[in-house]
């Protein structure tokens, strides 16, 4: 996962990703302030989910930003 470029800048459209390693887009947003937030927890089902979230500058979840890993 990656959520970039490092800076304090906003830019008007997303970054290309570099090709290198033939990334996927699953979520993209521009022109705003953010940081990506990860954690790990134990859910109802007893499986312990990867949790992926974009958070904007006033500490709200983005929508459509959560991406949950559940392991097999």
């Amino acid at each position: 996962m990656t959520k970039g470029p490092l800076s304090v800048y906003t830019f008007d459209k997303p970054c290309p990703l570099d090709p290198t390693i033939n990334p996927t887009h699953i979520y993209t947003e521009s022109a705003l302030f953010n940081f990506g937030h990860i954690k790990i927890e134990k859910e109802k089902d007893g499986k312990y989910h990867f949790l992926y979230n974009i958070i904007d500058s006033n500490n709200r979840i983005r929508p459509n930003s959560t991406i949950n890993l559940i392991p097999n």
